[in-house]
């Protein structure tokens, strides 16, 4: 989820620009407001610096109009919220055509609903962004190779098996650590992931460990409850699994 929505003004009178910025601070604490202009010239300049990712934008300003300044904007890619005092035509079209406007005076709920909208739409297209760079990724990689596609709390990570050092359950999640690669969290529980491995690969070391074969270092008989790692990590190993990691190592390196 997005945590802060960078955001400008575009408002021609001074007390409806104090009273929406008042609003914002008090009842969308969302919205980090990177800027505030009266005309349409101010106002490109504004968008070309900050970038915001929307723009409460008033349509009747003292050099134009709303739609005179998106006209001068080839690609707008933030989302607009018109502000306006009269429920004119031009209001009406906006509204069909799904895109937010707050009447003035401003309702602080209308607000909180338009900025929520703004946010919601935002976050799918950061995801819908993600996941054409994924299979981009994906096209690129050699389809020889077995991966996992696996979604965290920011997207979906594409994973190669046998670059997965060990997995460990933690509740409704799971931690994967990956050679040259940081650790992430995935939203699959252990058992659904464990489900999707070779079992040649991998063993459980405990309930909720479990390892690639290909990355355990050492058994040591002086920690007879840990397994040692080629990452320099250490991972519990029940007593009642001891002989079969003992028996899965014989086999897995003859």
């Amino acid at each position: 989820m997005i945590s802060e929505l960078r955001a400008i003004i575009v408002e021609d009178n001074a007390k409806s620009t104090e009273r929406l910025e008042k609003y914002l601070v008090t009842y969308c604490k969302e919205i980090e407001l990177v800027g505030k202009s009266a005309t349409i010239k101010e106002a490109i300049e504004l968008i070309q610096k900050e970038k915001p990712e929307a723009v409460f934008l008033d349509i009747e300003l003292a050099d134009g109009t709303a739609f005179d300044l998106l006209e001068r904007i080839s690609k707008p890619d933030f989302r607009i919220i018109f502000t306006t005092a009269h429920e004119a035509y031009a209001v009406k079209a906006i509204k069909h055509s799904a895109i937010d406007f707050l009447l003035k005076p401003i309702d602080p709920d209308e607000l909180i609903l338009a900025v929520d909208r703004a946010r919601m739409e935002i976050e799918q297209e950061l995801e819908l962004k993600k996941v054409k760079h994924l299979l981009q990724v994906i096209d690129a990689t050699d389809s020889t190779i077995p991966t996992l596609l696996l979604r965290d709390q920011y997207g979906i990570q594409l994973v190669h098996i046998s670059e997965i050092i060990r997995l460990e359950g933690q509740g409704n999640y799971t931690k994967i650590i990956q050679k040259d690669q940081p650790p992430f969290m995935s939203t699959k529980v252990l058992k659904e992931i464990v489900s999707l491995l070779p079992d040649e690969l991998f063993f459980r070391s405990h309930q909720s460990h479990v390892v690639n074969l290909n990355y355990v270092n050492r058994y040591d008989n002086r920690d007879s409850d840990l397994l040692f790692l080629r990452n320099g990590e250490k991972v519990p190993l029940a007593t009642r699994r001891k002989q079969h990691l003992l028996k899965r190592l014989r086999s897995f390196r003859t």
